[in-house]
C-alpha cells in the first residue's frame, strides 16, 4: 500500500503534538523531583525532631527524677535503720542501715526512668526490684513503701543542745546572732550549739558570686590543703555535687595536721570565716574520724553544731547564713548528721578573731 504524502497543515500538527508533549513530559518529570524533594524535606525534618526529643528527654528525666529521688527515707521493715538516695544523672545510688547497731552502710545501685526507680538488692541477699515515686515516698511493687523523712525532723532521737527552733530571717545579716557577730571574735562557750534551723530557699539566691557573697579569700592557703578551685566551685556555684568520698583523708593533710591532742577543732566558713562545726563534742577524737571514715565525708552532729550560722533546707541541702553550699543533712537512727564537705570548712577566721 502507498503512503499519502503529508501536506503542510498535517505537518504543522503533528509537530505541535510533539511540542505538547515534550512540554508535558518535562513538567512531570520537575513535578516528580519537587514530590520527591517534599518528602525528603519532610523526612529530615522528623528525624531532627526526634533526635532533639531524645537528646532532650534524659537530661529533663534526670532533673525530674533528682527532684524526687534524692532524699532520706524510713523503710517500715527496718524501723530502726535508714535509706539514702542519691542520684548522677539517672544512676541511683542507695545507702542504709537495717539496724541501729549496724556499724557500717550497705550500698545498693539503681537506675531511674522518670517517676520510677528499679534497685539491685543482690549485693545485700536482696531481689532486683522497681519502685514508684508517690506523695508519700517510694512504693515498692512487693507494697513496701519507704516514706520520705524530714531532715529537720527532731523524732529520730536527737541529741539537742541550745536547739533553735524558729528561723530569724532570710537574710544573712538578720538570720545570725542578735549581736550581729555571729560568733566571730566569741569564746567557744559563747556559741549557740545544736539542731541546725531550717532555712529559706532565699538564703541560696544568686549573689555577687554564684550562691555567696563573694569568693573564697586567696591572702592565705586554706587550711589542710585544700583546693580553692574545688572549693570555689563546690562552695559556691553548687547545690547538689560534693567532693569525692574520701577526698577529705587522701588529698588533705587533715588527719596529719589534726589529732586528739587538737582538742576541739573549729571549722570555718571558706567564705566568710564565720565558724560553722566544732568538733569532736560529746564524743571522743577516734569515733568522730571513725564515724567521718566510714561515711567518706566529714560527719557532725547535732552538738557540734554552731547552730546560729548553719541552716538545713526543705530538701535537706546544708548551707550557711550567708548562701556558702556545706553539704547534706542525712539522719541517721542516732539523729540528725550533717555530712559535709571539707573544702566549705576549710576557712581561715579574720586575723585576730579565732576562736
Amino acid at each position: 500500500m502507498q503512503e499519502q504524502p503529508i501536506d503542510a497543515e498535517d505537518a504543522q500538527l503533528m509537530g505541535s503534538f510533539e511540542t505538547d508533549k515534550k512540554r508535558n513530559g518535562s513538567f512531570t518529570e520537575k513535578h516528580g523531583l519537587l514530590q520527591r524533594l517534599f518528602y525528603i524535606a519532610i523526612l529530615a525534618a522528623i528525624s531532627i525532631a526526634i533526635y532533639s526529643f531524645v537528646a532532650i528527654t534524659p537530661s529533663l528525666s534526670s532533673e525530674a527524677s533528682d527532684a524526687n529521688f534524692s532524699g532520706t527515707y524510713k523503710d517500715p521493715n527496718h524501723p530502726e535503720g535508714y535509706r539514702v538516695i542519691t542520684l548522677s544523672g539517672l544512676e541511683a545510688t542507695v545507702k542504709g542501715v537495717d539496724n541501729k547497731d549496724d556499724v557500717e552502710e550497705w550500698t545498693a545501685s539503681g537506675t531511674v526512668e522518670g517517676n520510677e526507680i528499679q534497685v539491685d538488692f543482690t549485693p545485700k541477699g536482696g531481689p532486683v526490684i522497681s519502685g514508684q515515686y508517690t506523695v508519700d515516698g517510694i512504693l515498692f511493687e512487693d507494697g513496701n513503701l519507704w516514706s520520705r523523712t524530714n531532715s529537720n525532723d527532731s523524732n529520730m532521737g536527737v541529741f539537742k543542745v541550745g536547739t533553735v527552733e524558729t528561723v530569724r530571717g532570710v537574710d544573712a545579716e538578720m538570720d545570725g546572732a542578735e549581736d550581729g557577730s555571729n560568733g566571730v571574735g566569741r569564746s567557744v562557750q559563747s556559741l549557740e550549739f545544736g539542731k541546725a534551723a531550717l532555712g529559706a530557699e532565699d538564703l541560696m539566691r544568686q549573689k555577687a558570686h554564684g550562691t555567696c557573697v563573694h569568693a573564697p579569700e586567696k591572702d592565705e592557703p586554706l587550711r589542710w590543703g585544700c583546693g580553692y578551685k574545688k572549693a570555689d566551685q563546690i562552695a559556691c556555684f553548687n547545690r547538689h555535687y560534693a567532693e569525692y568520698m574520701g577526698y577529705w583523708t587522701g588529698e588533705t593533710t587533715f588527719l596529719q595536721d589534726e589529732s586528739e591532742a587538737s582538742g576541739e577543732i573549729t571549722f570555718y566558713d571558706v567564705i566568710t570565716g564565720k565558724p560553722l562545726f566544732v568538733a569532736p563534742r560529746g564524743r571522743t577524737w577516734d569515733e568522730f574520724v571513725d564515724e567521718s571514715k566510714a561515711h567518706g565525708w566529714p560527719s557532725f552532729r547535732n552538738e557540734e553544731v554552731v547552730a546560729e550560722n548553719v541552716r538545713v533546707l526543705k530538701n535537706g541541702e546544708a548551707v550557711s547564713v550567708d548562701g556558702t553550699h556545706l553539704g547534706h543533712n542525712l539522719p541517721d537512727w542516732k539523729g540528725d548528721r550533717y555530712c559535709i564537705n571539707l573544702v566549705s570548712v576549710a576557712g581561715r577566721p579574720m586575723p585576730g578573731q579565732e576562736l
